[in-house]
This record gives C-alpha cells, sequence and structure tokens, in this order.
C-alpha cells in the first residue's frame, strides 16, 4: 500500500506542477494544495484495499507487468457515475475523470480561474509508467 501512496503522491504532483505552471495564483499555493489531496486519497485508500490481491505479487508489491492495457481498458469502458470526495465532486465517464473545483472566494484564491480538471487515458499511461520504473 506504501508504494501506491508513494506513486499516486508523485503522480499528483506532477499533474498540480502543470497546473500551476500557467496559473501564478496556484502556483503559491501548490504545495498545500498537493498536501490536501494527498491527504484525501490517504484517507480514502481504504475503499481499493479489497482489490489489491489483484494488483500485487504474493509479496504484496504491485505488479502492473502486463496489466497496462487491461487498465486503459476497464478506464476508458468505465461506466458514468458522480461521487463526492471532501469538497470535490468528481464525475467518472468512458476514458475520463473530472473533478470539479467547489465554488466561493477560497477555491478562486486558491485556483484562480480553473473550475475542474480533467484526467484522461494519457494521465493513467503516465501513472502506470510510474509502477514500472
Amino acid at each position: 500500500m506504501e508504494e501506491l501512496l508513494k506513486n499516486i503522491k508523485t503522480w499528483v504532483e506532477m499533474k498540480i506542477d502543470a497546473l500551476a505552471a500557467g496559473n501564478p495564483q496556484m502556483a503559491i499555493f501548490a504545495p498545500r494544495i498537493k498536501k490536501g489531496i494527498y491527504n484525501l486519497i490517504k484517507q480514502n485508500i481504504g475503499k481499493i484495499e479489497p482489490i489489491m490481491p489483484f494488483l500485487t505479487d504474493e509479496d504484496g508489491n504491485i505488479d502492473i507487468g502486463d496489466m497496462r492495457s487491461e487498465v486503459i481498458d476497464i478506464f476508458e469502458g468505465m461506466p458514468s457515475g458522480e461521487y463526492q470526495m471532501g469538497a470535490f465532486r468528481i464525475v467518472t465517464d468512458k476514458a475520463s475523470v473530472k473533478i470539479e473545483v467547489p465554488d466561493g472566494v477560497l477555491w478562486q484564491i486558491l485556483l484562480g480561474d480553473i473550475k475542474s480538471v480533467k484526467f484522461g487515458t494519457k494521465d493513467v499511461e503516465d501513472l502506470i509508467d510510474l509502477f514500472q520504473k
């Protein structure tokens, strides 16, 4: 589970750095945003524990190996849905996950004009690549 958290943290940091690069307001708060998102992930990581035996080898290490295409196929065939994670609304659809930023002055100060962040197949491939290093 530690390896999973470490790789997700690295991936989140890369994505936030990319967003902050074009948004000076967000760049100021990027370290806090990373910490907050990581804390939300850590609080919710238990929800995926039941599937970990299917993703790990006998020693508990994440074994992506030949599963890359399966993971992408599952992501691209993902059903539509809406979920709440803290203050964020998460909308899933085939091959995309959109995280909607709540309305409000505080969010505007922290993130500037960003209303949502959308992740697609390329982003999932980037995350998978972290497990293959």
